[in-house]
C-alpha cells in the first residue's frame, strides 16, 4: 500500500518525514534519483554516465516504489567502485525503520570508509 508501518517507525519520525515530503516535493514527487528507479517512471533524470565518483545505491527489497530491473541495469551505468545492496526486509524508509536502520548506517558508513 505504500504506507509506512508505525510498528517499526515512531509516528512522530514518519510525522516529520511526511512532512517535509509534501514540503519540498510537493507535485513534483517522486523526483531526482526516486523518479529514475520508480516502478512507473517514464523518464530518467540522472546520467549515470556523468557520475565521476564511486556511488552507493542502497534500498531495501521491500520498497514498493522501486523497478530493482531499473536498479541492476544503474550498477552497470555507474563508475568504478560503485556498489547496490539491497537489504532483504528494508522499505522505503528503511533509515527510519527500527530493524533495519542500524543496517542501512552500517552498509552507508563501510561504503564512505573504502579507498
Amino acid at each position: 500500500s505504500g504506507r509506512l508501518d508505525e510498528t517499526i517507525t515512531d509516528p512522530a519520525v514518519i510525522g516529520i518525514f511526511c512532512s517535509n515530503c509534501w514540503r519540498y516535493d510537493g507535485e513534483s514527487s517522486p523526483n531526482g534519483g526516486r523518479r529514475d528507479i520508480c516502478v512507473n517512471a517514464s523518464e530518467t533524470l540522472i546520467d549515470l554516465s556523468a557520475l565521476s565518483v564511486p556511488t552507493l545505491i542502497l534500498c531495501g527489497d521491500k520498497d514498493p516504489y522501486l523497478n530493482m530491473e531499473r536498479i541492476r541495469t544503474a550498477q552497470t551505468q555507474m563508475p568504478a567502485g560503485s556498489e547496490t545492496r539491497v537489504l532483504p526486509g528494508g522499505a522505503h524508509a528503511m533509515m527510519y525503520e527500527k530493524p533495519y536502520y542500524h543496517e542501512f548506517q552500517k552498509e552507508l558508513i563501510a561504503f564512505l570508509r573504502k579507498e
